[in-house]
């Protein structure tokens, strides 16, 4: 039995179909467990729709009067705007080149027609969480890309400023005009230093706690670290590239 979901979390599902009482039945089903449901009769209009809001996933009929189930998966796949969203077909047919087709053409799953209230609510139930965790993954991933660009900001801001205090070093003289500017340098280069540290503990917290397994090499190959979700593969790579 599938509890109602919190209404502060509640994802969106288009459902696509021609025929009212299909329609009916699955808004009924969908808004008791908790989704909140929007219709559309046909392929056009299954398209508006989803631009106009893209739902977290369709359950799309292959029989539409203007074109079919296909042509529409078809379209929303070859849109960048619209390709991550799920779609599930629901059909009457159970031919396997018709499933086959779909697959190809990015569908997530078949639902058979008539509906069994409870395969209809796990099916959903699994592409949601599948979605929830590509969603969790990409932001991470975003995460880390802006703290490695941070990370490398940072070092690049450090090279500079520890050239330029060498570079003063060199040139000053005791008691000469230059000892100012070295003491500016000292503290600008500090200060790099500060918001470097302060880099690479952001970026290895995120690391650590990324939900997926993270391994960095050297030029060469060689393992040069593994955070924890990598676990026992990434010891074994270090191993293998230590030899």
């Amino acid at each position: 039995m599938h509890s109602p979901l919190p209404r502060r979390s509640r994802p969106g599902i288009l459902v696509v179909d021609d025929t009212p009482a299909t329609l009916q039945i699955l808004t009924s089903i969908l808004t008791e467990a908790g989704y909140h449901v929007r219709t559309a009769t046909d392929g056009r209009q299954a398209l508006s729709s989803t631009e106009s809001q893209p739902p977290d996933l369709i359950l799309l009929d292959i029989r539409l009067p203007d074109m079919d189930g296909f042509e529409v998966c078809r379209r929303l796949k070859a849109d960048e705007r619209t390709r991550s969203i799920s779609v599930i077909f629901t059909t009457w047919l159970d031919e396997p080149r018709d499933k086959v087709h779909g697959f190809q053409l990015g569908a997530a799953d078949y639902i058979t027609k008539p509906f069994d209230n409870q395969e209809v609510l796990a099916r959903i139930s699994t592409h949601m969480a599948f979605r929830r965790t590509q969603q969790e993954l990409q932001q991470a991933n975003r995460r880390l890309m802006a703290e490695i660009a941070e990370r490398e900001r940072a070092e690049a801001a450090c090279a500079i400023s520890t050239k330029t205090w060498s570079s003063a070093c060199r040139a000053d003289s005791p008691g000469g005009r230059k000892q100012s500017r070295l003491r500016i340098e000292v503290a600008a280069r500090q200060q790099t230093e500060t918001a470097l540290r302060e880099s690479e503990a952001k970026f290895r917290t995120l690391v650590e706690s990324a939900p997926l397994g993270v391994y960095l090499t050297d030029a060469q190959g060689r393992c040069q670290y593994v955070n924890r979700r990598w676990s026992g593969n990434g010891r074994a790579l270090a191993g293998r590239s230590a030899r």
